[in-house]
């Protein structure tokens, strides 16, 4: 976070004090499921972000 990096970080304990879910990173519970749907919302977000600036890019 301090370098500007998205966190996917487990719901318990400091991360939760320090992770704004969705805004600094993502909260999950400690499962492989939650973990893995939570590393795909960064990379679909990721993705979206790369799109817009190829847009703008073209248009300007």
């Amino acid at each position: 976070m301090a370098a500007y990096k998205p966190v996917i970080a487990c719901n318990s304990g400091g991360p939760v004090e320090t992770v704004k879910s969705g805004v600094t990173g993502y909260l999950c519970e400690p499962n492989p499921e939650d973990f893995s749907s939570a590393m795909a919302k960064f990379i679909e977000k990721e993705q979206k972000q790369r799109l817009r600036n190829v847009k703008r890019q073209i248009l300007f």
